[in-house]
């Protein structure tokens, strides 16, 4: 937060040009690829002619380009429950720990095609996050089901809920739930408990990453660079509001850069960019 502005007013470029999301502001493709970044920049005042959204800051991600010699890097990492410790809301509330492997591995290669003229550069990394989470979600304890059986016999919304709930109930954290008075015989029925329950998903989280570069110098003032960037990803469960209720999220973004820039003295440059960008959003039930 930059300028007592939301992060959504801040301007969000990838190589000099936009990378603001259209549905609700904010960053569009997260470029993720460590080794593949050259540079980032945050401007927080004083803007140049060529910014002119932002009512918060300036943020440009530069992604790397090739050089006279073939380089590149290897990327591994991977995390576990076994290097976490239980939270003390899930101890709390009985909900046991998650059970999880992430994957997160790529490279990054860049070299010349032709040297002192033409480099080339490429990155790719896949995020990889299964586990068996624990969605906590306040249901009714099995003493709580056989009262409100007996207090609401053939109720079909009761009936509806049960059947939804299935054999899951609240062990965690009771508490409790009072049910009014009885609007026919004005009888106070007391109350119920409820409590947390661990709703037990499959879960993934999985998704690529990649781009590639080209650069091509025309002469010492002349630059050519085009760029393509690409990721997509599927999280599945993305919310879990009741059993049975589970949304799905997926999503892509494509960025396509053409870049040429004209050093014309010391002091004055040009440069035209243009830039493509294709977001993709979905949600399943």
């Amino acid at each position: 937060a930059i300028n007592g502005q939301r992060p959504r007013g801040n301007n969000y470029m990838l190589d000099g040009t936009e990378n603001n999301s259209a549905y609700f502001s904010g960053e569009d493709q997260i470029f993720a690829i460590a080794d593949a970044i050259e540079e980032v920049s945050v401007q927080t005042g004083n803007f140049g002619a060529e910014f002119g959204r932002a009512g918060g800051g300036v943020f440009n991600v530069v992604t790397k380009s090739g050089t006279n010699h073939l380089h590149g890097t290897l990327l591994w990492r991977y995390q576990s429950e076994q290097f976490d410790s239980i939270s003390n809301l899930d101890r709390l509330t009985g909900v046991p720990q998650s059970v999880f492997s992430n994957n997160i591995y790529g490279f990054t290669v860049g070299g010349p095609v032709r040297k002192d003229r033409t480099f080339f550069f490429a990155g790719f990394q896949q995020n990889s996050l299964h586990s068996t989470a624990n969605y906590p979600l306040q249901v009714p304890t099995a003493d709580a089901v056989s009262r409100l059986r007996s207090l609401f016999p053939g109720n079909p919304r009761l009936d509806l809920y049960l059947a939804a709930l299935g054999d899951f109930r609240g062990a965690g954290a009771p508490f409790d739930v009072p049910l009014g008075i009885d609007p026919k015989t004005g009888v106070n029925r007391g109350s119920v408990q409820f409590a947390t329950g661990a709703y037990v998903l499959p879960s993934t989280n999985d998704g690529p990453q990649w781009l590639i570069r080209v650069d091509h110098y025309q002469s010492e003032a002349h630059r050519l660079s085009w760029r393509y960037s690409r990721d997509s990803q599927i999280a599945l469960p993305a919310v879990v509001a009741f059993p049975g209720f589970v949304q799905q999220n997926s999503a892509s973004h494509q960025n396509f850069l053409f870049s040429d820039g004209y050093t014309i003295s010391p002091s004055y440059t040009n440069e035209f960019r243009f830039s493509y960008t294709r977001p993709d959003s979905r949600s399943f039930v």
